[in-house]
């Protein structure tokens, strides 16, 4: 027989063991619905500012071209404009300023406001005044996808890894367009 001394480790062990197992099945685990619902509401909201602050650039640029032509842009390019929004303007039918450029440029200049599909995304976009642009891409997806290149929310919007925009119906929550 052992000495009781020598039965207090294993026996301290097998306490610390069951109460841990004890605590991981009772301990309450946070609801993954709630959690993409809250992922949701939170891109959603990083949606609508971005809205907003498009359409006040768009309404500073087309002000800016109607003043000074388009040529100003070069000189003085738009001021204000959230990370990663592009300036498009078109003048008598031609592409006059541009500081990138998504892929379709040429359905940009017939869309209005609203969301616009493209073939390297989801975009924001806003028109104000005759062809002057203002888009923020939301979703990319880009041609070819590798370790570099994915499909995904733009990072400013803070969106959870597997949070995937689509246009197919789905289940749960819903990130609507602004």
């Amino acid at each position: 027989m052992r000495p009781p001394s020598d039965m207090r480790i294993p026996l301290m062990l097998l306490l610390a063991g069951s109460l841990g197992i004890t605590l991981a099945l009772i301990w309450p685990r946070p609801d993954p619905d709630r959690a993409l619902e809250q992922a949701v509401a939170e891109v959603q909201a990083g949606v609508t500012t971005l809205d907003h602050q498009l359409e006040a650039v768009v309404d500073e640029v087309a002000e800016q071209v109607a003043i000074r032509g388009a040529g100003s842009l070069w000189q003085e390019p738009p001021t204000d404009m959230p990370a990663g929004a592009m300036v498009l303007v078109w003048q008598q039918g031609e592409l006059a300023y541009w500081d990138r450029s998504p892929v379709d440029a040429g359905r940009i200049d017939t869309a209005s406001n609203g969301p616009l599909i493209l073939r390297d995304g989801m975009h924001l976009h806003h028109r104000a005044g005759d062809g002057v642009h203002v888009l923020f891409r939301v979703w990319s997806r880009p041609p070819i996808e590798n370790r570099f290149l994915h499909s995904g929310f733009a990072p400013v919007l803070n969106a959870p890894e597997g949070l995937v925009a689509t246009r197919a119906p789905g289940t749960g929550p819903v990130l609507r367009d602004a």
